[in-house]
């Protein structure tokens, strides 16, 4: 796999700021899997004002359990990634997560099959707060959240889906699980087979 940065271990106080990384491999279609791989536990990690272009696999991937992250004004892009390709990650719990002003757009260039998730939590989420954000053409859901939640904001946030996605899903998906004090306001859904 290749990976424009990454982290084999756990990491405690990184800052990532004003980076562009482009996994775009312009002789083929087949370009870099992964734009920025956390492989263990994360303590208070910034991202700030970084570009992810054309990623494959994730853009950002956060392996371990994942604390005190901020991700600001910062974009990343599937472009002629894949169509199985999730913007970020969370691949274990996550605790005081600030999201704000940043774009993140599954589109796959000149397909109807976009990329899967925008952003994907895998475990219990506690304390996150996204606003500002624009989430654009995943075809299962544009934020997806698989288990418990306490303390869940979305707010001024856009998320869509211009109708040519095959799946086509939901803006955001809170699944089966225990969902405490959650707030969505003063949000856009648009094109989306279900809000």
């Amino acid at each position: 796999a290749s990976i424009g940065i990454r982290f084999a271990t756990t990491v405690t106080d990184v800052e990532i700021d004003n980076v562009l990384i482009d996994m775009d491999i312009t002789s083929t279609t087949d370009d870099g899997d992964y734009g920025i791989y956390f492989a263990g536990a994360t303590t208070d990690v910034t991202v700030n004002d970084v570009t992810l272009n054309d990623c494959e696999v994730y853009s950002l991937f956060f392996g371990g359990a994942a604390s005190t992250i901020n991700i600001t004004n910062s974009t990343t892009s599937n472009e002629n990634g894949w169509t199985a390709h999730q913007a970020i990650r969370f691949n274990s719990t996550v605790s005081n997560l600030v999201m704000t002003s940043d774009t993140i757009d599954v589109d796959l260039y000149n397909s109807t099959d976009e990329g899967d998730y925008g952003i994907l939590f895998v475990g219990a989420v506690t304390t996150a707060s996204l606003s500002a954000l624009y989430v654009n053409k995943a075809d299962y859901d544009n934020i997806y959240v698989m288990t418990t939640v306490t303390s869940f904001t979305l707010v001024n946030s856009t998320l869509e889906n211009d109708q040519d996605a095959s799946e086509n899903g939901d803006g955001i998906e809170f699944a089966g699980a225990a969902h405490t004090n959650v707030l969505i306001d003063g949000c856009t859904f648009d094109g989306l087979e279900r809000s």
